[in-house]
């Protein structure tokens, strides 16, 4: 699972390359490609992962995303997401995750959220 990134100001924006579907058969892959770029953040940093690309998310990959926010956190920084799809965003609703983590509709509200 590839994901590509980009850093516009204090904030790094990962996106995976292809659309996918993110659950316990490929989470291990994921975690892997998320780990990658959680663990090269400075300190207090922010990390946006953008969604856009993702049909499918199950609570495998959740809790591998609350994990990446943990440690992000630990670091002084933050996991923020964005550009998701209703149907996936409806997951993270239902579980009550957006109360814990910052979902934004589009990249450039990110932005405008963090200066």
């Amino acid at each position: 699972m590839e994901m590509e990134a980009e850093v516009i100001g204090a904030i790094k924006f990962v996106k995976l390359t292809a659309e996918s579907k993110i659950h316990s058969t490929n989470n291990k892959e994921f975690v892997r490609a998320l780990t990658e770029h959680t663990q090269q953040m400075e300190p207090n940093t922010t990390l946006v992962f953008d969604m856009a690309e993702v049909t499918y998310i199950d609570s495998a990959a959740l809790g591998s995303i609350l994990a990446g926010l943990a440690h992000m956190r630990k670091k002084g920084g933050d996991l923020k997401l964005c550009n998701m799809q209703n149907r996936v965003r409806a997951i993270f609703e239902l579980t009550r995750v957006h109360h814990v983590c910052d979902i934004f509709n589009t990249k450039q509200e990110a932005i405008d959220a963090h200066q």
